[in-house]
């Protein structure tokens, strides 16, 4: 039983900023972020909750004292102990706790709408002002961020198109490391036969709208391909003022390449019946708006 809550404390601690404290039902501290009170339950200090926050465990769930949020672990771990997470935030990370709540509001909202899930547009409304509710917010997007960082390329730019932050998740498919990307021009991902026209009418469109949503062609470090769908918008800080683009993408390589698949014959490698038919099509369509001339041999 000490191993498995050993290491579910060890999980759950890698989070910045949060002071974390296993307790059991008598308020006797098990386990905590600070390694002097780890099982202090056996020791003779008997170390307890209140000597951390001031409050035994019965006063936390009685009272609610703002900032401090408890989690039962009791069906969890059905030990007998009545086990309890203790969370609040530390005294440096308070501090911070605003602008990461708005930060991480704004990127789940950007991910599920690359995703076309329609809560997005409950996700990015404004953040309450009241101080208990954005601490919570951020408790809760701290944990789906972590997620997020994992597993949805993410690059911030500025007003250079230099990329300025990257995840973990965009170094993972690209193959290269965050200092290697941080400084580079955004064109750096780009595959080499990613048309030219394609980038000039992004930057137009995000330019004149402020955002651009759309397939990007790219080259890993080791010069494998790969594409993302992508949404890039534009960001500006407290005061209104533009100060660069972010994009937020999932990774469609598999999708492309079943898609090519069925565009080519198999045997001679040429493009099949329904991809010429489609490419006739676009090209009377371009025809159509901009009235050149189309012959078709």
């Amino acid at each position: 039983m000490n191993i498995d809550a050993s290491h579910l404390l060890n999980i759950l601690i890698v989070q910045n900023g949060l002071d974390l404290f296993l307790v059991d039902k008598n308020s006797y501290t098990l386990f905590s972020s600070g390694i002097h009170q780890q099982w202090a339950q056996y020791l003779a200090t008997r170390h307890a909750l209140k000597n951390d926050i001031g409050f035994t465990l019965d006063e936390v769930k009685n009272t609610n004292p703002p900032s401090i949020f408890t989690f039962d672990l009791s069906g969890l771990i059905p030990n007998g102990e009545g086990l309890t997470l203790v969370a609040r935030p530390s005294a440096t990370y308070s501090a911070q706790l605003q602008r990461e709540a708005l930060l991480a509001a704004l990127i789940t909202a950007l991910t599920l709408s690359v995703l076309s899930i329609p809560l997005a547009v409950v996700t990015a409304c404004k953040p309450s002002k009241d101080a208990h509710r954005v601490m919570k917010l951020s408790f809760q997007n701290q944990m789906s961020t972590a997620i997020i960082d994992r597993h949805v390329p993410i690059v911030e730019l500025n007003l250079s198109r230099q990329i300025v932050r990257c995840n973990d998740a965009m170094c993972s498919i690209s193959g290269y490391c965050k200092t290697s990307l941080i400084g580079k021009d955004f064109n750096v991902l780009f595959h080499e036969n990613k048309p030219q026209k394609d980038i000039i009418e992004m930057w137009r469109k995000l330019t004149e709208q402020n955002h651009w949503q759309g397939e990007l062609f790219n080259k890993s470090r080791e010069g494998e391909a790969f594409w993302l769908s992508a949404y890039i918008t534009t960001t500006y800080d407290s005061d209104n003022i533009k100060t660069g683009y972010l994009c937020v993408a999932s990774d469609i390589s598999d999708k492309k390449k079943i898609e090519g698949l069925s565009e080519r014959d198999l045997l001679t490698g040429l493009y099949n019946r329904n991809k010429i038919n489609q490419l006739l099509h676009q090209e009377v369509q371009r025809t159509s708006r901009y009235g050149v001339p189309f012959v078709y041999c």
